[in-house]
């Protein structure tokens, strides 16, 4: 015999999940909030450009990097502060070793926030 079972999960828009964090007095979610929009526009500068920012051509680079963040800050009704000039410089080091911790932390911060 097989059961089944059908259940239904809502899941609360990414955009009203980043307007609770952005609003927030709280400095560990609005920390979060930095690192989830770091690791995005670094990702969307490797979509783009098919490689890590390099600091030989850190002018050019940077200047990309601050671009997509604040496209990135306005297509998801983000302040570009939220994610400062300093975070941006991190991303010219190794992030391999980083990125397996970051998305691990990063994926309890979304299954907290959709529950």
């Amino acid at each position: 015999s097989q059961v089944q079972s059908s259940a239904v999960m809502n899941f609360s828009d990414l955009e009203k999940s980043l307007n609770r964090f952005n609003n927030s007095k709280d400095g560990r979610r609005l920390k979060r909030l930095e690192v989830f929009l770091l690791m995005r526009v670094v990702g969307t500068f490797r979509d783009k450009l098919g490689r890590d920012p390099k600091l030989a051509q850190w002018p050019n680079d940077y200047q990309r990097l601050v671009q997509l963040r604040d496209e990135l800050c306005f297509r998801l009704g983000v302040m570009n502060n939220t994610l400062s000039d300093d975070l941006l410089d991190l991303s010219f080091g190794e992030l391999s070793p980083v990125c397996a911790i970051l998305g691990g932390l990063l994926s309890q911060e979304v299954i907290k926030a959709c529950c």
